[in-house]
């Protein structure tokens, strides 16, 4: 056998063991999202509010007969809706999570094609996105029942679309990625950019594919809402959480640091190590963005990649939003390209063989530590090997004592009583003796003029105002101490005008609380 043959089979093995992996970390994935109890996102309930409203005929409305749209995500509660039109039987909630397998799949086959381009390899490539899917964090934020994998599989292959120069399907893709995620717009003027620098040929599809999903949005929403802005985007820009200057950037930075070190930065040491962290990741971005080794046409922009990385970073900079878990898939996706593109680019650079199979190797162990950790945490807590720690401290599990409050009233308020709170989320899907009004304003535009919270109220992000109980009188409000203790609770008014009839107990203490508290209308219990 020629030393040929022997490298053929040896790439040929390779790239069979690679594809082995990543089908099998696709299948470790799927099997997680369908193993164990669903417990979503507190926030993802309101999305499945307006799905079931929508599949009983009711609209896509939060409160029936209240035309107002306050999730960021339409598309996605139509996919929603789809589900539970088809299985009606079952519960939304599960329903949501064990789908969410699909994008979450779509993703890692997406990166794979993405990696395979960028190294030029299928091995490599493979077992890369393979260790993307074993990533706890990711798969955690894919199994809070929210878009981010839906959004972050539209970025893959429109990327991936770009990079092969098809970009009447980047086009499409990044057009429906807007009706995903508000950042979808970012994407699409990646690929409008792309597009214009090298082909600028069939314009009429391109741009139809770009502007189409988002003018019918736009007329659906004046017509059906007079507005086609998301209220809760208007309700967070007023600001509903007011955040110190810079606050969402530095999160971002932070833990791209820790990507970019592998993650064996202690926690408690990152802030000291974030500058050697930031500048791993620069001179990589720089790598990739001057030095590609993948160019798909001879004008096209080099790096689309790393473009949308740098916008994604500028907008949360300008927006500086509360950052939730669901927000970094979409980073972490483009650091994983970033990197790909730009570390063996540095070390072809040098012109070293021996430099580049270490990028590789280098690479691998990158995305392999934050797998290694996932299983390493299953063995010390000895877990099934399915069961992810998604409780976060009981911050995911306070959904089961919304639910259990809100199954609680329903046994004991009459019809039409109206309901507020801070959190709507599990405790509006389950509630059902009455409107709810939201106190964060996604929702309800009444909350609106009490918005941002007088910085004397603030306990914390997503407070209740006191102005708003007081003006809007409402027959019951549900509270956690941490968005009522510097409001609701010190007020005269509000302790002579609502009594406490019930604390529902959390799973575990939660933000200095064991109870989310349930307060009736002091003149409705005299009545009583």
């Amino acid at each position: 056998m020629t030393r040929t043959e022997r490298h053929a089979r040896l790439v040929a093995a390779a790239r069979a063991a690679a594809l082995a992996f990543f089908f099998l970390a696709g299948a470790f994935a799927a099997a997680a999202h369908f193993s164990g109890p669903a417990y979503p996102e507190d926030d993802a309930f309101i999305t499945y509010r307006y799905a079931e409203n929508l599949a009983a005929g009711n609209g896509l409305v939060y409160n029936p007969g209240q035309r107002v749209f306050g999730i960021s995500s339409p598309l996605y509660a139509l996919w929603l809706t789809g589900w539970k039109t088809v299985l009606p039987g079952a519960a939304l909630p599960d329903l949501a999570v064990r789908m969410n397998f699909l994008f979450y799949l779509a993703t890692g086959l997406g990166l794979l094609f993405l990696l395979r381009r960028l190294l030029r390899s299928l091995a490599a490539g493979a077992a890369l996105a393979g260790l993307f899917l074993l990533r706890g964090d990711l798969l955690a934020a894919s199994l809070g029942g929210m878009e981010p994998f839906f959004f972050t599989a539209l970025i893959a292959f429109a990327l991936w679309a770009l990079f092969t120069s098809r970009f009447r399907a980047a086009a499409a893709l990044a057009g429906v990625s807007v009706l995903v995620r508000p950042e979808g717009i970012l994407l699409a003027l990646v690929v409008l950019v792309a597009w214009l620098a090298a082909s600028r040929a069939r314009p009429a599809a391109v741009l139809a594919g770009l502007l189409l999903p988002a003018l019918a949005w736009v007329a659906f929403g004046f017509a059906y809402y007079g507005n086609p802005v998301y209220h809760s985007i208007i309700a967070k820009a007023r600001p509903l959480y007011p955040m110190p200057a810079g606050q969402a950037i530095m999160l971002i930075l932070r833990s791209i640091a820790s990507w970019s070190t592998g993650g064996l930065i202690p926690a408690a040491a990152r802030p000291l190590l974030l500058v050697p962290g930031l500048v791993v990741f620069l001179l990589v971005l720089a790598g990739r963005v001057l030095l590609p080794r993948f160019r798909p046409q001879p004008r096209q922009p080099a790096a689309p990649d790393a473009s949308l990385l740098l916008l994604l970073l500028l907008f949360f900079t300008l927006t500086n939003p509360l950052m939730f878990d669901w927000y970094y898939p979409p980073v972490t996706l483009l650091w994983f390209c970033v990197f790909a593109g730009g570390l063996p680019a540095l070390a072809a650079w040098t012109g070293r063989r021996r430099l580049e199979t270490a990028a590789l190797v280098l690479l691998v162990l990158l995305a392999a530590l934050p797998a290694t950790r996932l299983f390493t945490r299953q063995v010390r807590e000895h877990r099934p090997a399915f069961e992810l720690p998604l409780d976060k401290e009981g911050y995911r599990l306070r959904v089961m004592t919304y639910r259990a409050t809100a199954e609680w009233l329903n046994e004991t308020v009459p019809p039409g009583t109206n309901l507020a709170a801070p959190e709507i989320g599990a405790l509006g899907y389950y509630y059902r003796r009455g409107p709810v009004l939201d106190a964060c304003g996604l929702v309800s535009p009444e909350a609106l003029p009490y918005l941002p919270v007088p910085e004397d109220e603030r306990s914390a992000p997503g407070t209740i105002s006191l102005g708003f109980v007081r003006d809007l009188r409402p027959d019951v409000v549900v509270t956690m101490a941490r968005y009522a203790r510097r409001s609701l609770y010190p007020s005269p008014w509000f302790d002579s005008s609502y009594v406490l009839v019930a604390e529902m107990t959390l799973p575990r203490p939660l933000w200095g609380s064991p109870f989310v508290d349930v307060f009736f209308r002091a003149d409705l219990v005299a009545d009583e």
